[in-house]
């Protein structure tokens, strides 16, 4: 069972979800065409009869809802990605539009379904009953239409279908087939994810992975996989890399997909853009260039990665971004921020005193970058380019030992200046950059992530004992899922394994206590934020897969 005022109910493919609001109760039919600044919210959901919210009961399966009241009962589940399907007995349903709209119009339509459309939404939808009949009200204020399901004896099946200019295929209203087909979708995601016997943890991370996948469709030119169906409804360029090492296993040409989204709509400078959704890509902001990594992880996870057509897509790709940064985002022989959202962490203490910024993990995401150019560079057996970016790689490092270190560890550089401001977990990444690092430089970065980091639940992004550090301060101390795996696979990749199961163990507490929120409190393991979200959720998959995988590593 799943708790929907956390976890929408939704499946792979769709852009539908069903939330209930945690205040009201109100089970309410979401579309997230758009992305998250569109309005989302389309239909509450109601048993009608007096004071239904109050009796009504709710009841959320990862592959149907139930709603019952009395005699009646209600299950909704999506038969396909742009159908809801939903099957009443003993009672009738009532749909109320949640977020009119100016110019929103419902119409009857020739062969005896209804049509409404949401102009603000430009999306419409079809509903088509059968065993009952709808009727088409107004609300109190004379302009939200009701669609009210009227049962014919003692039952009725709804489907509503939505499309963006005309309903390509025949509705399907038969509810059982669709059940059997949700539940047949599910059921060999679980399987093929190899999940079952993983628990309640393991299930939950695996079902908010299916069911935060959308369809290709306009601006989304490959299947992705959102942030989240709660309010962070667009793929972002660096989530979408650690959702992509989830899926790799079982379906590499997702996982592949994932990345040559960004790939679609890179920039002609070499840049991906922030976040991409059906109806828009954003340039404002970047990401940090983890991509390189990312390759050199699905080399690792799947030979799949290693064929020479998909070496070379990912190649010309990564090539490109690294081109970016060295091109347009670079001074005095290292790189830097324009924008706290450019390092994903938006308002880490490091960017207090403003920007540009120059900080220790972009240049060692860079050199990892260039490191895993050269090696592809190499598969493609181009040794002249695998030498230049592996000289690239070796310069990099020297300029950040040079400039961004000291005897006390790494620090940022803002306007050229150093800054004192040294409490922020983001001046620890270049631990993934291992042995390129002079031996002290690693111990020290070790010392800092177990003595000054570490908590009950995992790594925090502020000492606790900073001035900066909030309680529930997103970049300011909570705990990330990706920071947490970039750091367990650079342990493990040192040989410390025993850090890195330390690590991954505190983490999956936090997760166990609290779901797979956006963010943790470093002390007590609450959610913060969005609570259910892919990217924690893939990266959960990751170390429920490490702990049944220990014995390999010991």
């Amino acid at each position: 069972m799943i708790d929907l005022t956390k976890v929408p109910m939704s499946r792979f493919g769709s852009y539908f979800a069903i939330s209930q609001d945690a205040e009201s109760g109100e089970v309410i039919l979401r579309d997230l065409h758009g992305g998250d600044e569109c309005p989302d919210k389309l239909f509450t959901l109601e048993i009608p009869g007096e004071n239904e919210k109050a009796k009504t009961a709710v009841r959320a399966e990862p592959t149907f809802l139930t709603l019952s009241a009395g005699e009646g009962k209600v299950e909704v589940c999506f038969g396909t990605p742009d159908t809801v399907n939903i099957y009443g007995t003993n009672t009738g349903l009532r749909l109320l539009t949640k977020e009119p709209t100016r110019y929103d119009t419902v119409l009857p339509l020739p062969d005896g379904g209804w049509e409404f459309i949401s102009y603000k939404k430009d999306y419409k939808y079809r509903f088509d009953c059968v065993g009952g009949t709808i009727l088409v009200k107004k609300q109190e204020d004379g302009i939200s239409p009701v669609f009210e399901i009227i049962p014919s004896g003692n039952y009725f099946e709804l489907a509503i279908t939505g499309y963006r200019v005309v309903c390509g295929h025949s509705p399907h209203t038969d509810y059982r087939q669709a059940r059997q087909e949700t539940d047949r979708s599910y059921a060999c995601w679980l399987s093929s994810m190899n999940v079952l016997g993983g628990g309640e943890m393991a299930e939950l991370a695996a079902y908010i992975a299916w069911s935060c996948v959308v369809g290709a469709e306009s601006n989304l030119t490959r299947p992705a996989m959102y942030s989240s169906k709660n309010v962070m409804a667009n793929a972002w360029s660096w989530d979408n890399c650690f959702c992509a090492l989830a899926v790799a296993g079982s379906y590499p040409e997702l996982a592949l997909d994932q990345l040559l989204l960004f790939a679609d709509h890179q920039d002609a400078s070499g840049a991906y853009p922030d976040f991409v959704n059906d109806r828009f890509s954003s340039y404002s902001c970047v990401k940090p260039p983890v991509f390189g990594w990312t390759c050199e992880k699905l080399q690792s996870i799947h030979p799949f990665f290693k064929r020479r057509e998909v070496v070379e897509q990912l190649y010309r790709t990564v090539e490109r971004n690294t081109r970016f940064w060295m091109d347009y985002r670079k001074v005095d022989g290292l790189f830097f921020y324009t924008h706290g959202n450019d390092s994903g962490w938006d308002n880490a203490s490091v960017f207090g005193k403003g920007v540009p910024l120059e900080a220790p993990d972009l240049t060692a995401h860079l050199i990892r970058q260039a490191d895993s150019l050269a090696s592809m560079a190499e598969k493609l057996g181009d040794r002249k380019a695998a030498g230049e970016w592996h000289e690239r790689a070796q310069q990099w490092t020297g300029m950040l030992l040079e400039r961004l270190s000291d005897s006390d560890g790494f620090f940022a550089r803002v306007q050229g200046e150093p800054l004192e401001c040294r409490s922020s977990l983001l001046l620890c990444l270049p631990v993934i950059l291992g042995n390129r690092l002079p031996g002290a430089a690693i111990e020290k970065l070790l010392d800092s992530l177990e003595n000054r980091f570490l908590t009950p639940y995992g790594l925090a992004t502020e000492e606790v004992s900073s001035p900066y550090y909030r309680q529930d301060g997103y970049w300011l101390g909570p705990v990330w899922a990706p920071v947490m795996y970039l750091v367990t696979d650079a342990l493990k990749q040192l040989g410390r394994l025993d850090l890195a199961k330390t690590y991954e163990q505190r983490f999956l507490s936090a997760i166990e206590k609290s779901g797979m929120s956006e963010n943790f409190d470093p002390l007590t393991g609450c959610g913060n934020c969005d609570p259910a979200f892919a990217w924690t959720a893939s990266v959960c998959l990751l170390y429920l897969r490490d702990i049944s995988d220990w014995n390999e590593w010991i």
